[in-house]
């Protein structure tokens, strides 16, 4: 706590009054930056999925949680910039009429001049917005940390306790466990929520310490707290807690919201929030544009790619997608080696990833020419590459799918709907 007896810097005096020159210039780079910034996190956590053999699962919901992040930055700093705006306004009008607002020249009725009298001096309403947009920019800065914190959380004590028991555990075992270490991090979770909504009321009980503490030591530090904690402290501290309870539970029920719909529209077929019923994302019944290299330029590719929708030719170039998830199963499939040479390796690797993955063309295997290693220069992806002859296909709609040695070659990876002319 600040003593009422020091001095304030004069260069922080300075910055103080002039925060809103920062305030006005963040918020404009930052929305700017924001309007790219789900692309590149997908293609981020796409990298780290295919790269190191994450769970997608946990990958999707990291994804969906920043993305909530990002959401609540932009519309705080789309509201900072029009408070922002507003108040540029007042001080210009303060300067112009320096009088303010001169009521007895208005002859309203008494209940709309109440309306109007409150607020008659626009330097002290130019003072006050200015306080508002200041609160605004920081609580948005709150809110994505915040949120932030919770992905990290998330991941480290998810991947952390999968990883400790899958080197610990198998079978049954294995199941029973990673349960049980699902039922403490959701435990340690709501307790810590509890501290947190009821604004710290497990910091009032005393005899609660010695077990809450080490808690909320840890918790703090894998939701990142130090960075945004003081935020929370400064509002907490000198706003009614009933305004401080009500502002945490809109926070959290529109976060549950934003979430929700975000997990029901990505890739389900979910149409609550869309008034078009009749459509589908199932395979067979979906042309997905990631599927083509020149519908999905410069983008990630998610499992496999041809040239183009429409083939005009008789090639159809092939990518997959190298997935390290994978790694394991291509070994049990060709009984890999690792003992050989890295030449006799890498020839033995491309020998086994064609026992992996077969190609069909409608129902049937077909023929291709041998994989290539190959890296999609616009993402820097690893994957595979061949050629598959199509002379002898009828000219019309087909449907290409890349299956691999999981469940008799039932497993299909990838459904690629295309037209020969």
């Amino acid at each position: 706590m600040m003593n009422e007896n020091t001095e304030i810097p004069k260069w922080l005096k300075k910055l103080q009054h002039n925060s809103w020159n920062a305030e006005i210039l963040l918020s404009g780079l930052i929305l700017f930056s924001l309007t790219r910034a789900p692309k590149a996190l997908e293609q981020v956590f796409s990298r780290m999925v295919q790269e190191y053999g994450l769970a997608k699962g946990g990958y999707d919901n990291a994804l969906v949680l920043i993305e909530t992040g990002v959401i609540w930055l932009i519309i705080g700093f789309i509201l900072h910039l029009t408070i922002r705006g507003a108040w540029i306004g007042l001080v210009g009008l303060s300067y112009i009429f320096p009088k303010g607002i001169q009521h007895e020249k208005l002859p309203y009725q008494p209940r709309y001049l109440r309306l109007i009298t409150k607020k008659t001096d626009l330097i002290s309403l130019a003072i006050r917005i200015d306080k508002v947009a200041s609160g605004v920019f920081s609580i948005a800065f709150y809110f994505f940390m915040s949120i932030v914190g919770l992905t990290v959380l998330g991941f480290v004590l998810g991947a952390g306790s999968h990883y400790i028991i899958q080197s610990i555990f198998e079978g049954e075992s294995y199941y029973k466990a990673q349960n049980f270490a699902s039922l403490i991090i959701v435990l340690l979770f709501l307790i810590y929520s509890i501290d947190f909504l009821t604004l710290g009321g497990l910091k009032r009980i005393k005899w609660l310490q010695p077990i809450y503490y080490p808690i909320y030591r840890m918790m703090s530090l894998l939701m990142l707290a130090p960075f945004y904690r003081h935020i929370y402290y400064a509002f907490v501290s000198n706003f009614k807690k009933w305004k401080i309870v009500l502002g945490v539970l809109t926070y959290a029920i529109l976060s549950i919201f934003i979430i929700f719909y975000m997990e029901n529209t990505r890739e389900s077929d979910d149409t609550t929030f869309s008034g078009i019923d009749f459509y589908a994302r199932a395979r067979g019944m979906n042309k997905f544009h990631g599927h083509y290299e020149n519908l999905n330029e410069g983008n990630y590719s998610v499992r496999a790619h041809i040239q183009s929708d429409i083939i005009t030719g008789n090639t159809i170039r092939l990518f997959v997608v190298h997935d390290a998830a994978f790694e394991d199963d291509i070994k049990k499939v060709c009984n890999y080696d690792e003992t050989l040479t890295n030449s006799r390796r890498d020839s033995m690797g491309l020998a086994c990833m064609d026992q992996f993955y077969r190609i069909y063309l409608g129902d049937s295997v077909y023929q291709h020419s041998p994989w290539l290693y190959h890296e999609k220069q616009a993402t820097h992806q690893k994957g595979l590459t061949c050629w598959i002859d199509v002379t002898d296909l009828k000219k019309g709609q087909h449907k290409l799918q890349v299956r691999i040695a999981r469940n008799q070659f039932n497993w299909v990876h990838a459904e690629i709907p295309f037209y020969k002319e």
